[in-house]
């Protein structure tokens, strides 16, 4: 369990994305330690401190985790690039677009389109695609219920809001979806997970290989602000990290301004509530 009593001792905003290349070859999983939450406008925030016995010396793994509340809802946005338009960096976008939290998106190729199905409101921003690292989708129905499925789910194409990304790194039902592998290098994460009830949190991390962040979501998700994890989506992680929560007095997240097509971003909620 997490000692929420201790002071976390992280600056207000990480500093983590980017950090790529390292590799992670320990053993030994990854423990909670040091723990910190707050109210913030988009639900509950949660930054937890990990350590490893595998090589004391490593850098501990920092974990930031956003619980949506059920007055809020998500939204997929997308911005693309023009000659006569230069993108806004994540945490200006999402304050342009009053967002109450946003992360980045799933994958894009350097010509600045997404690599996947992003629809947004109906319309197609891009393509299907049949990369099977591409296995899973962020849906959001006509009443603003968001759920992740398998990419070949039914609900994908009916959908008026969708997004496609991989891999799940805890397949639906529960189980890891990750195994370990020597070579896995170690980058910043950024996901969506879901409980068994439905709930959906937002989660950014330093750098960490994705086999080690699928058996921390699978044997503490207290962890991460969640009863359990049923299943977890992967994002466009490493350079592409970048996490804003808006609280009463400042932004926090990521600190640096990462520029990408597609974000997820956390609204007030229109009409009834969710249970």
């Amino acid at each position: 369990m997490i000692n929420t009593a201790l002071a976390l001792a992280l600056p207000l905003v990480l500093s983590f994305a980017g950090q790529v290349g390292a590799v992670d070859t320990s053993a030994a999983p990854w423990v909670p330690r040091r723990s910190e939450r707050a109210d913030v406008p988009a639900g509950s925030e949660l930054r937890v401190q990990w350590e490893t016995q595998a090589n004391p010396s490593q850098r501990a793994l920092i974990t930031v985790s956003v619980r949506l509340a059920a007055t809020v809802r998500l939204s997929i946005a997308f911005q693309p690039r023009s000659p006569s338009e230069t993108p806004l960096a994540l945490p200006h976008w999402a304050q342009a677009q009053g967002a109450l939290a946003a992360i980045n998106g799933g994958y894009f190729q350097s010509t600045f389109l997404p690599t996947g199905l992003v629809r947004g409101n109906g319309r197609e921003l891009a393509t299907f695609s049949q990369n099977p690292l591409l296995s899973g989708c962020l849906v959001i129905d006509g009443n603003g219920h968001a759920s992740l499925v398998h990419a070949t789910d039914a609900a994908v194409s009916t959908a008026p809001d969708a997004l496609q990304s991989g891999p799940f790194l805890i397949d639906p039902g529960g189980s890891l979806g990750i195994r370990r592998h020597p070579d896995i290098p170690c980058a910043a994460r950024s996901v969506i997970a879901c409980s068994a009830d439905g709930q959906l949190n937002l989660i950014v991390t330093s750098p960490v290989t994705l086999a080690d962040l699928s058996t921390a979501l699978h044997d503490h998700p207290d962890a991460f602000g969640l009863s359990d994890v049923e299943r977890c989506l992967n994002l466009d992680g490493g350079p592409s990290t970048s996490l804003m929560i808006r609280g009463d007095r400042l932004q926090t997240g990521t600190a640096r301004d990462v520029t990408v097509p597609v974000m997820l971003e956390v609204l007030p909620r229109i009409g009834p509530t969710r249970p």
